[in-house]
């Protein structure tokens, strides 16, 4: 009787060692490789947003600009750039407008959501990274 019941634990303990791998172990290294793919693509978003981002700033330049030739865009900043083209600034740190060569150039240092970031270039140039070089006024 006694053989039977060492038997049997051996038997529960092994399913429970089993069970365990199954449950805890796989899932642990799945996450592992899982996690930092997670955490890339996150990122990769949150440039690609904050790109999408300036490049709908200069469009909207450039439709004021359309609306008035004579309008200045250089002096936009990020304290007045939510009464200049209805763009609110929560996330800027810095907001650097210029005309390179005709064509509208930002300089855009984030805040918030975009701690850590900078965001510059034209309209079809962009560049957006944590220590990128941008032209400076």
């Amino acid at each position: 009787m006694k053989k039977k019941l060492l038997s049997l634990a051996k038997i529960v303990m092994g399913l429970l060692i089993l069970i365990v791998i199954i449950f805890v172990v796989i899932p642990i290294i799945i996450a592992s490789f899982a996690i930092p793919s997670i955490m890339k693509v996150t990122n990769d978003q949150r440039i690609y947003s904050f790109e999408a981002e300036a490049n709908t700033i200069i469009k909207n330049i450039n439709y004021k600009v359309l609306g008035d030739n004579r309008y200045d865009p250089t002096k936009i900043n990020e304290t007045n750039i939510e009464r200049e083209i209805d763009h609110n600034a929560y996330n800027y740190e810095s907001v650097t407008v210029m005309r390179i060569d005709g064509e509208i150039y930002i300089v855009i240092v984030g805040k918030n959501q975009w701690d850590g970031l900078k965001v510059c270039g034209f309209y079809i140039d962009m560049k957006v990274g944590k220590d990128i070089e941008c032209i400076e006024q």
